[in-house]
């Protein structure tokens, strides 16, 4: 059997017929040629295989030591590998083999089994490459060629003999480029350097002299930019001639770049020429460096490159001075600076002397910048400067080291320099307190500069300084207000100023730490301002108002008034400030007297057509109590216990008010009555220790109508049964009345108006207008038994506001009552609402019920330290007079800031009233008495 192939290098021989085997592989190559061989399968069945001996590869044996003869699986695939892949293709189904060649000594083929290398065989398939010596060039040739054509091709490139056009000879540049090739491949490659360096040289030479025999004045702008503009012409003309040589000369060129400058040591022709550029291009500019750093003669001073320097210095400050963003000579130079960087001159020559100038202009600039820009003004220039300059140093191709440099010089000349200046205090309240509005954006590029310069201790001091300034400014300006209104405007100003402040800082800083730092000196500043010996209850009393306010807008539902959600954000930015003040017992106390008549006035206008429901139809409960929420998550249960107990009694008195109407309503259909008479009665229960103390009416006032006095008594009767032990003093002046006006018009026309008005304001109008339409301001005092003093705010919202009454002289800014004014019903009112709400008036002197409210809060103080102190000495029985105070003002402190002198008041009423003792030998250490 037998594989034929016109190709193959090997054969199978059968060197045993008789028993039907087949010898191995016999390859025709000698076997000191073999190297490798690689066995596989044939891809199909049936095809021819292919034996290959072409590349080297590890000789093969089987792992097993014996000869036995294998026969490989038609399902089996061997591949035994070379190092190149290259492969012996087998049949599917090999011929028994017996004996090997030399190449494998012991190979078997088992099935399911791959053949492996053994380490013991030394034989290998060699290859070697055809090479192909050429003829030696005759001596002569690479001069002969010089002269001939190439010398005149370096001529033409840089415009000799007429140009590459005009180029003598008849060879093209393809032909030069050949015999430059054929010198190199022949080991001719430096005496061809050689020529062309020299040739190279004269001609980079005229081109130096050309520019270096013009005259200039660097310091003359004009006479600068011509120069410059030679120095360019000659540059690019040098980088235009050298590229046209480089292209014939590209061998050349490859030869020098492929040595790398130093020439390898088997090269023994070579030894001597160690410094070979690693180029045309670097043999060049190394020429040119040299020619322009060397020039110098009578009529100019320095080198070409020096002078180049200079006068682009001139040009760069004369750009700066005149404050261009964009100068189109900026091209002109971005080529010099090109070339100076090319010849390996930039950081010595022309960095030092630009940064210096740099340096020195801006110093003289900003100088007198600082003093006659506004801190805005100032950032602005900042601004475009550094615009500038980054767009000076990309136009001209200056190193990028240059512009960390620049960038560093100016951040020291600019910043650093007027530290000082740009981190008073007055610098930052220009920005602050600027008006109409502060300059935010001005502000955090100013912060954001300085911490980039690390100028922060003196920025931090300053800024909260600044912010006390202007806190304080705003105390000032607002407590000597003559209305709340007027007032409450504080509040709205500090929220304001605390909001920019945060916008400020919210992503200002890059340092978080130092972030919180400056969060931690606004929260210092405010609380400093806020808390001062005359502002602390005055700012608490303002922002118990501004929450009412806020609220009460919400309540009334006025024509523009507040909607939930700006309630809502108004509550989190008064809790913002609540955080700030120290007397939060103050605003405790305005707060809840403000919350009662909230409370009591949304049961007052409820109309009469309204059923008795839970608390929860009040318009505003679900506000009161998310501010409740909030209150007690930042000072805890025990500071709004009072505030929930007030909501907690108006839930009670709404349930006892209905469990009264039912009975009442059984009551009269035993008795037969019927429905009644058709009046409402609502009683409001109140703890006299959780509301606010209120002023009785004066004895002589009379008290309300039958009706209702008849229902009070019932009312009496029916909570004192179910309350025994408990006693209910009657307030009429917190109470209000639903009072119906029958209007009798022309025609016998009769119009039905409900007046939702107070208790005094109700008996004014039964018990005097119900009986004559015309009254003087003596009859109705004579009446009611109301004082004079007390009228104005009775009846002045029905004669001024809702003119359901006349009155005979003066006006609304005459607040003087006569006794002879006469009062009369209005017969011509009209309003188109049914339901009519008359507004009440003060019922005091605004700032007489802050005194009053403000008076009651020192006592409760005072009952407090005792408490307090109480407290701590039972806890400790015996403790130092300082461990006490301290105590005692951290545990205080959570509702206002004790003073020292007041708790050593309190600590001897304490001794004086024995529950604390001096110790007789130390009186300093005081002992609780059980």
């Amino acid at each position: 059997m037998s594989f034929p192939s016109q190709q193959r290098a090997a054969e199978w021989h059968d060197d045993d017929s008789d028993n039907g085997s087949m010898s191995s592989p016999s390859l025709s190559s000698s076997d000191e040629d073999i190297e490798s061989v690689e066995v596989v399968r044939g891809s199909e069945r049936g095809k021819e295989p292919h034996l290959s001996t072409s590349a080297p590869a590890a000789p093969m044996v089987d792992d097993s030591s014996t000869t036995t003869t294998a026969e490989m699986h038609p399902s089996a695939r061997r591949r035994i590998m070379s190092s190149n892949h290259h492969s012996v293709m087998m049949p599917d189904r090999l011929p028994p083999m017996r004996r090997y060649s030399k190449l494998a000594k012991s190979i078997a083929y088992r099935p399911g089994q791959a053949a492996v290398y053994h380490p013991m065989l030394e034989r290998k398939l060699i290859l070697k490459p055809f090479q192909v010596h050429p003829p030696e060039l005759p001596a002569d040739f690479v001069a002969d060629s010089w002269e001939k054509s190439l010398r005149g091709a370096v001529r033409a490139s840089y415009g000799c003999d007429g140009g590459v056009e005009k180029m003598q000879g008849s060879k093209s540049l393809e032909e030069r480029y050949r015999i430059v090739d054929t010198i190199c491949r022949n080991g001719r490659e430096l005496e061809l350097f050689d020529l062309l360096q020299r040739e190279l040289h004269s001609h980079i030479f005229s081109i130096v002299k050309s520019i270096s025999e013009c005259e200039v004045d660097d310091s003359d702008i004009h006479e600068a930019l011509e120069y410059l503009k030679h120095v360019q012409d000659a540059w690019k003309r040098h980088r235009r001639d050298l590229g046209l040589v480089r292209n014939i000369f590209l061998p050349l060129d490859n030869f020098l770049a492929a040595v790398g400058g130093i020439l390898p040591e088997e090269k023994d022709s070579l030894r001597t020429r160690k410094n070979l550029p690693v180029g045309l291009r670097e043999m060049g500019l190394g020429m040119l460096k040299k020619d322009m750093c060397a020039w110098d003669d009578k009529r100019s001073e320095g080198s070409v490159v020096s002078r180049a320097c200079g006068c682009l210095l001139t040009c760069v400050q004369h750009s700066r001075a005149t404050g261009t963003e964009e100068d189109p000579s900026w091209e002109l130079y971005g080529d010099v600076i090109v070339m100076i960087r090319s010849l390996d001159m930039y950081k010595d020559t022309f960095e030092r002397s630009f940064e210096q100038a740099t340096k020195e202009f801006y110093q003289e600039e900003s100088a007198s910048k600082i003093d006659t820009l506004t801190t805005e003004e100032y950032l602005d220039y900042i601004e475009g400067v550094w615009k500038k300059e980054k767009a000076l140093h990309d136009a001209c191709k200056l190193h990028p080291h240059t512009w960390q440099d620049t960038d560093r010089i100016l951040r020291d000349q600019l910043l650093v320099m007027h530290s000082a200046s740009l981190t008073s205090t007055e610098r930052l309240l220009e920005l602050l307190d600027a008006k109409p509005e502060p300059q935010i954006d001005a502000t955090k590029t100013l912060l954001r500069s300085l911490e980039m310069v690390h100028v922060t201790s003196e920025l931090k001091s300053s800024w909260s300084h600044a912010i006390r300034a202007i806190g304080e400014a705003l105390m000032k300006k607002y407590l000597a207000y003559n209305t709340l209104a007027e007032g409450v405007g504080l509040i709205k100003e500090l929220l304001t100023l605390k909001e920019n402040l945060d916008r400020i800082l919210s992503d200002t800083f890059v340092d978080p730490e130092l972030a919180v730092a400056f969060k931690i000196s606004v929260k210092e500043a405010f609380e400093a301002f806020m808390n001062g010996c005359d502002q602390v209850n005055k700012s608490a009393h303002l922002l118990a108002k501004y929450c009412d306010d806020s609220i009460g807008s919400y309540v009334r539902n006025v024509k523009n008034s507040l909607t939930a959600e700006e309630v809502e954000g108004r509550m989190d930015s008064v809790m913002t400030l609540f955080r700030f003040i120290s007397a939060k017992d103050i605003f405790e106390a305005h707060y809840k007297n403000d919350l009662a008549k909230r409370l009591l006035s949304a049961h007052t206008i409820r109309g009469t057509d309204e059923p008795l429901t839970e608390h929860s139809s009040y318009r505003g409960n679900e506000l009161e109590k998310l501010m409740l929420q909030k209150l007690r998550t930042e000072c805890g249960g025990g500071f709004t216990s009072k505030l929930e107990g007030m909501y907690k009694d108006m839930d009670l008195s709404c349930g006892l008010n209905k469990e009264f109407t039912e009975k009442r309503k059984q009551q009269q259909q035993q008795q037969g009555g019927g429905g009644g008479d058709g009046t409402e009665f609502e009683a409001m229960v109140l703890t006299s220790g959780i509301w606010p103390t209120y002023t009785q009416w004066p004895k002589n006032v009379p008290t309300l109508p039958s009706p209702i006095s008849s229902l009070q008594q019932s009312f009496t009767q029916f909570y004192v049964s179910k309350h025994s032990g408990r006693t209910l003093t009657w307030m009429p002046s917190l109470g209000g009345a639903v009072v119906r006006y029958n209007m009798r018009s022309t025609g016998s026309r009769v119009t039905v108006k409900d007046l939702v008005v107070s208790a005094a304001q109700a008996i004014v109008l039964t018990d005097v207008f119900n009986n004559d339409p015309t009254a003087t301001a003596a009859r109705i005092t004579e009446v009611t038994g109301l004082p004079v003093e007390e009228l104005r705010r009775i009846l002045f919202p029905m004669v001024y506001r809702v003119r359901v009454l006349r009155r005979s002289t003066g006006g609304p800014e005459d607040k003087q009552i006569g006794a002879c004014e006469e009062y009369s019903l209005n017969k011509e009112f009209q309003d188109k609402k049914r339901r009519i709400v008359v507004p009440q008036m003060a019922i005091r002197d605004e700032k007489a019920e802050v005194r009053a409210t403000e008076s009651r809060v020192n006592e409760d103080r005072q009952f407090l330290l005792d408490a307090v102190l109480v407290r701590i000495m039972k806890s400790k029985k015996t403790l130092s007079h300082n461990s006490l105070v301290a105590e005692t003002l951290k545990e205080c402190s959570a509702t206002f800031t004790a003073e020292i002198g007041e708790v050593k008041k309190r600590i001897e009423s304490l001794i004086e009233r024995e529950y604390l003792e001096r110790d007789v030998s130390n009186p300093s250490t005081y002992h609780y008495l059980a």
